[in-house]
């Protein structure tokens, strides 16, 4: 879960059951919050984009796409119809010469906690075990509260065997999410 934050933290969530961790720049938290803000009192959300480690045991997220066309937001659910988020997948993927490309999922929940229903594990396990998504270890971002000046946030993964695993939180400073980032290898293109 995010807590307060400053405008050098990075927010990481660990898995200890699969030795990996995933990368949010606290500036990736603020956005989704102001796209939050823009729907209140209705849930929105998207894709996450951004690459892996070498070893993929690392997960550094660079961006939060928002569905627009298609999509259905409403007080207590949150639909993104199965497209490339109105295209801007695959320009983000262009763009960055492959090295960017899709990671997970992250949408909200209005004034409530940032808990995964059985809907939203449903449709994790779905993309984890789907031959179409660009990788077997989807996972989602989930952001709760007001979005004013901090949003509590989880963070679940889901392996294509069906498991789903919660994220342990740490706030770390731009450099030791650095020091991270410096014992895994390079990203390559995907």
């Amino acid at each position: 879960m995010v807590g307060n934050t400053s405008g050098d933290a990075t927010h990481l969530w660990r898995f200890p059951e699969r030795d990996c961790t995933v990368l949010v720049p606290d500036e990736i938290i603020g956005a989704m919050r102001k796209m939050a803000l823009s729907t209140k009192p209705r849930e929105t959300g998207g894709t996450l984009v951004g690459h892996y480690s070498e070893d993929h045991r690392v997960a550094y997220v660079t961006g939060a796409l928002e569905a627009k066309t298609g999509a259905r937001k409403e007080r207590a659910r949150f639909y993104r119809p199965p497209d490339d988020v109105d295209g801007q997948l695959a320009k983000t993927y262009e763009e960055s010469g492959g090295l960017t490309h899709y990671l997970g999922e992250w949408h909200t929940h209005p004034k409530a906690a940032p808990t995964p229903s059985p809907t939203d594990l449903s449709a994790l396990r779905g993309l984890a075990r789907s031959r179409s998504v660009a990788t077997d270890t989807p996972f989602l971002l989930i952001l709760g509260g007001d979005f004013e000046a901090t949003s509590p946030t989880s963070c679940t993964l889901a392996e294509d065997s069906g498991r789903i695993l919660d994220g342990f939180y740490e706030q770390k400073t731009l450099q030791e999410a650095g020091d991270i980032g410096r014992k895994a290898a390079r990203p390559r293109p995907v």
